[in-house]
């Protein structure tokens, strides 16, 4: 019996030593995020930093080392208001594109250029190769191909509509009378060039010029993906993991030198003698060391080096395909998260976004342009203005230019820095300061705060 279970042990152990990194990254990220876990999840992301790989094993270990810049500047985030100040500037949409694409040739919109720290509400990012992603109020809308740089499901720029059809099938086709199109219904035109479209239930829009694709637009990344086609049909892209052998965590350094130390004679072989390869292996040492109030700094910066030399790796070599496959479009609410940590409740918005609920006493709701929080709990303070304040306090610490009266749901316009009398409910008031912060007030005494961050 013990025979049979040694024998059991090592197939276990070698299953262990087979596991590649993106595996090894999913489960570790179930841990934190599904199974509330963050301690065993943060052991397995500092293994993560420490591997020493190559190919698409790489964004498992940059994605190990944003998941505990993540943690540990949550830990460095000890008020309210350190936080709201953290949550504007978290990084947007566009960022997230770049991280996987590199820098578009351009921003627009119609036909106006913008630069990236001036872009408006509704923007797309062009791409060599007719690839583009249109972003619109914070939102990545979806991302449309006009060559045949990347296949899904064997659809690509040039496939004729009966192949189409053959992966996606319709549930019926019908002649185009330029009426509300439903998903799922492919339509057919009676005019000379034939351009018809195909909006499937599979998060995919298929443009037809006579009978062939010559447009693609991904709606829903994730539902294309999960999607299964008809048997005997081109499978799934789906990027292989590629087996990478742990790496023995480092214990011995602070033996002789300290972090602080160790980083600066990293960042001296990388700045000064060029010796980059050298530096990395330094700063994944330091990146996957315990963080105490000394070292902290440099185990931060040293996480840095290791997604961004990992990232800039990825870009430079991977093929478009492997981009495309590693590509992801996250939650809204996941930035949120990673700063004022789980909620009591997530719900859906009513139109778009989501609400998140915490149980001090505010409310985060993730919006089309932007993120409001609402203070209903004395846990956030404006010059020392906050929930429980009176009246006199506020008016003192922000004088209002004027004092006017409305009703609740009256259609004149908001203006910033007056002062409203709520005449259908009494003594309630509204003030205004600014974009940015307003206050509600009843029976004399601040009720609740809103801030609003636009992104």
């Amino acid at each position: 019996m013990k025979k049979i279970l040694n024998i059991i042990l090592l197939l276990a152990g070698a299953t262990m030593a087979e596991e590649s990194l993106t595996q090894r990254y999913a489960a570790a990220f179930q841990l934190e995020t599904e199974k509330n876990n963050p301690v065993e999840a943060v052991k397995v992301y500092r293994e993560l930093v420490e591997a020493e790989t190559t190919g698409e094993e790489r964004f498992a270990v940059a994605q190990a080392a944003k998941r505990l810049m993540a943690i540990y500047r949550r830990e460095d985030l000890l008020t309210m208001e350190e936080k709201v100040e953290a949550l504007k500037q978290t990084p947007g949409p566009a960022d997230h594109v770049v991280e996987t694409f590199g820098e578009p040739l351009a921003y627009t919109h119609g036909n106006t250029v913008y630069t990236k720290n001036n872009l408006p509400s509704w923007f797309t990012m062009d791409y060599p190769d007719g690839f583009s992603v249109n972003i619109s109020d914070l939102e990545i809308l979806r991302l449309s191909f006009t060559k045949p740089t990347h296949a899904f499901h064997g659809i690509h720029i040039g496939s004729n509509k009966k192949a189409v059809y053959a992966v996606f099938p319709p549930d019926r086709i019908e002649k185009d009378t330029n009426q509300k199109r439903e998903d799922g219904v492919a339509y057919t035109s009676n005019k000379r060039l034939e351009f018809t479209s195909y909006q499937t239930k599979h998060g995919v829009w298929f443009y037809f010029a006579k009978d062939w694709v010559f447009r693609m637009d991904i709606s829903d990344l994730a539902k294309l993906r999960a999607y299964t086609p008809p048997n005997g049909l081109p499978a799934k892209n789906v990027p292989l993991a590629v087996a990478t052998k742990r790496q023995p965590q480092n214990t011995d350094l602070q033996k002789t030198e300290s972090i602080e130390q160790i980083f600066e004679r990293g960042r001296f072989l990388e700045t000064a003698k060029g010796q980059t390869e050298e530096a990395l292996g330094i700063y994944r040492r330091i990146a996957a060391a315990e963080p105490t109030s000394k070292n902290r700094t440099q185990i931060l910066q040293a996480l840095e080096k290791v997604e961004e030399h990992h990232l800039n790796a990825l870009r430079e070599e991977s093929t478009f395909t492997e981009k495309m496959d590693r590509f992801t479009i996250p939650p809204d609410d996941r930035h949120i998260i990673d700063i004022f940590g789980a909620p009591e409740s997530n719900e859906p918005a009513s139109i778009r976004g989501r609400i998140l609920t915490y149980p001090a006493g505010y409310t985060i709701r993730t919006g089309t342009t932007g993120i409001s929080i609402t203070f209903k709990k004395p846990v956030y303070q404006i010059n020392d203005i906050g929930v429980g304040s009176t009246e006199e306090e506020l008016t003192t610490a922000f004088p209002p230019k004027a004092r006017r009266t409305r009703t609740m749901k009256g259609k004149n316009r908001i203006e910033w820095g007056v002062l409203y009398d709520l005449t259908d409910a009494p003594n309630s008031k509204w003030y205004f300061l600014n974009e940015a912060t307003s206050f509600c007030i009843e029976d004399g005494k601040v009720s609740s705060i809103g801030i609003y961050i636009r992104h």
